[in-house]
């Protein structure tokens, strides 16, 4: 009985250091198929179809636009239906604006990524990795290349993010919070590596506008 239970136990210590090793190196290569989609894009331009699904199913907001992206970093994010917004980075001040306020407020960009999904994209393929474990998520029906990215640090505000590859260029994001609420976006006419004036990813306030500078806090 003591010597069947010892190679009991051999086989099962060995089939789960197998099952370990194979989990790591599945792990390692989403990671290193995630980084090298990421590497080769310094600039994004694509519109956008954005919305928010509650813990019930219930869509209760929809949005969409355009975004412009140049890593890392910069990103300038316009909603244009149904009402107005704008989220602008030049890799070390956020200015979010909305002209049916009347109101702009200036932050410092956080270090902390996957906030937005913007500044997700925007961030450097060796931080995203830093900060999240990734795994490759696809089924073989799937026309869409999904990773699930679950954040490391147990204190980020998502619960996962998914990002969709179609011919090497991001169509879609899914990030999920703790709070029950998903965003689902669908990219579209998406182009890569293209030239962006740097004025794009500044912002100056229109007159008039109040100014919430949260930078002097």
């Amino acid at each position: 009985m003591k010597m069947g239970y010892k190679k009991w136990m051999i086989r099962g210590s060995i089939f789960l250091l197998s099952f370990c090793v194979q989990s790591a190196i599945f792990a390692d290569n989403a990671t290193q198929t995630l980084n090298h989609l990421l590497a080769n894009v310094d600039s994004i331009q694509a519109n956008f179809n954005q919305r928010i699904v509650d813990k019930n199913a219930n869509v209760v907001q929809r949005s969409e636009g355009y975004l412009l992206l140049q890593r890392p970093g910069k990103f300038r994010w316009q909603v244009t239906k149904p009402n107005s917004q704008l989220v602008v980075s030049n890799s070390i001040r956020l200015w979010v604006y909305d002209p049916d306020l009347d109101q702009v407020t200036v932050r410092l960009l956080r270090k902390e990524i996957g906030d937005t999904p913007a500044l997700l994209l925007s961030n450097t393929h060796a931080a995203i990795a830093e900060r999240f474990k990734v795994e490759a998520v696809s089924e073989a029906k799937d026309i869409i290349q999904w990773f699930l990215l679950t954040p490391k640090n147990e204190d980020n505000q998502m619960l996962f993010i998914k990002l969709g590859f179609l011919n090497n260029k991001i169509r879609g994001m899914v990030l999920a919070d703790h709070l029950g609420h998903t965003t689902i976006i669908d990219f579209s006419n998406v182009v890569t590596n293209t030239h962006f004036s740097q004025a794009r990813f500044n912002f100056i306030p229109p007159r008039g506008v109040d100014v919430i500078d949260e930078t002097r806090q």
